[in-house]
């Protein structure tokens, strides 16, 4: 078993999420952790050609793209500001949503740290997932992992004002239909997001291979999107 303590969690998620051709692969050493970039031209050192096979390395298969998706619709839904939320989902309609996702997002700086957290933390713990599977680390690392490292919680819808000036007194968080207090600024005044930061996030789901859970591996491009 491998220490993941030693191990570059960062670098086995951008691997993961790699998704451009098989003319280039990252690899895993088994006996030290440590990722190797392979070419079909330059091998792993940069200079010698060398089949992958001839290898005693662990190939870094990339997980289907409708995982990493899965983030950005959920991160669309989840956001406070309803306009940015539309304009993300649209974003996500039909192929080159990747693209168009992430350049909506820089109309709508705020919402950058949020999706950052998101993103990072769902990519590192696949990763931890990934190195479990392989058998390179225990069940007790990984469950440590997950439990430092939750996923975080998005801002949270916001409340809305009524024609009267009152406010609601409660919002519901992304992915539960139950309601949360929170605590509102008194009636007349504006209710802006970032007020409701400190909203107690939703539950985690469980961490260990969620990602392959909530896929099913059952996924793939349409005109409208990922089904």
């Amino acid at each position: 078993m491998l220490d993941l303590g030693g191990i570059d969690v960062e670098e086995i998620a951008t691997a993961l999420a790699d998704q451009t051709d098989y003319e280039h692969r990252w690899l895993l050493d088994p006996r030290t952790g440590q990722e190797a970039f392979w070419t079909s031209h330059t091998g792993i050192d940069g200079e010698t050609p060398v089949e992958i096979d001839e290898l005693d390395l662990i190939p870094i298969d990339p997980i289907p793209s409708c995982v990493w998706y899965r983030d950005m619709a959920d991160f669309a839904e989840g956001i406070s500001d309803g306009a940015a939320g539309r304009r993300l989902a649209s974003a996500l309609q039909g192929r080159g949503a990747f693209r168009r996702f992430e350049n909506q997002l820089h109309e709508y700086l705020r919402q950058l740290p949020p999706w950052h957290a998101l993103r990072d933390v769902r990519a590192q713990r696949r990763a931890v997932d990934w190195l479990l599977d392989q058998g390179l680390i225990s069940d007790d690392a990984a469950e440590k992992f997950a439990a430092g490292h939750p996923e975080p919680g998005l801002p949270w819808k916001t409340a809305r004002v009524t024609t009267d000036g009152s406010s609601d007194q409660s919002v519901t968080s992304p992915g539960s239909a139950r309601l949360c207090p929170v605590p509102l600024p008194p009636v007349g005044e504006p209710v802006f997001p970032d007020l409701l930061m400190g909203a107690p996030a939703a539950q985690p789901r469980n961490t260990v291979s969620s990602w392959k859970l909530a896929s099913g591996w059952r996924c793939g491009l349409s005109s409208s999107g990922l089904a």
